[in-house]
């Protein structure tokens, strides 16, 4: 269940990315590319030494998916998640309406105890926890168009509490963050619901 003000996602902070209502069913040959996602994550998880090492720096990365519906953008941010553990952050960038909440849906679905619906635009809050099988922080920097020493100082205190760390709008804070992330650019496609969605790793 998120922590603070519920969200319903037509407030005046509505964006159509987070509308919970866009449902498509997932395409056979997305399934077989995220299942293989999630093998090569996976083996590579289990040869991690800790939750605290620079794992990102070994993984098979960037990668490239395209997304034909909400639906698999969300089944995606799934099978990426499975991967993830506690001090890991994922920086969500791309333009408004680009799918940034879609794929966090998927991975607090898969990690954090809370259904697709829960997650939304924390608008006024910034930031939502959800506790599950990892702790997941969910964070909207939509609202900080430009980041004060103040800004920067508490969201990297903020990135210190055990979990994994899920910032849309992350370019926003990339250039100020010292540590190794995930990084996750989705952008339009060729067609209206097609989506562009590159995965690297940076140490």
């Amino acid at each position: 269940m998120a922590v603070g003000a519920s969200v319903d996602g037509r407030g005046p902070d509505w964006r159509p990315e987070a509308d919970p209502r866009r449902r498509h069913p997932v395409r056979g040959d997305q399934a077989r590319t995220w299942d293989a996602l999630t093998r090569r994550r996976s083996a590579f998880a289990s040869r991690s030494a800790s939750p605290t090492s620079p794992r990102v720096t070994a993984l098979p990365l960037p990668e490239r998916h395209v997304t034909h519906s909400t639906a698999e953008t969300v089944a995606l941010g799934r099978a990426f998640a499975r991967g993830l553990r506690g001090g890991d952050v994922v920086l969500l960038c791309g333009p408004m309406g680009a799918g940034k909440t879609y794929f966090a849906k998927g991975i607090v679905a898969e990690l954090g105890g809370g259904e697709e619906d829960d997650v939304a635009s924390p608008a006024y809050d910034i930031v939502h926890q959800f506790a599950g099988r990892e702790t997941v922080f969910h964070y909207d920097l939509f609202r900080m168009q430009t980041l004060s020493d103040d800004d920067v100082a508490w969201l990297m205190e903020s990135l210190l509490e055990h979990g994994v760390h899920v910032l849309e709008w992350g370019e926003r804070i990339e250039s100020a963050l010292r540590r190794p992330r995930y990084k996750v650019t989705i952008a339009a496609g060729e067609g209206e619901d097609e989506r562009v969605i590159v995965i690297e790793a940076v140490a």
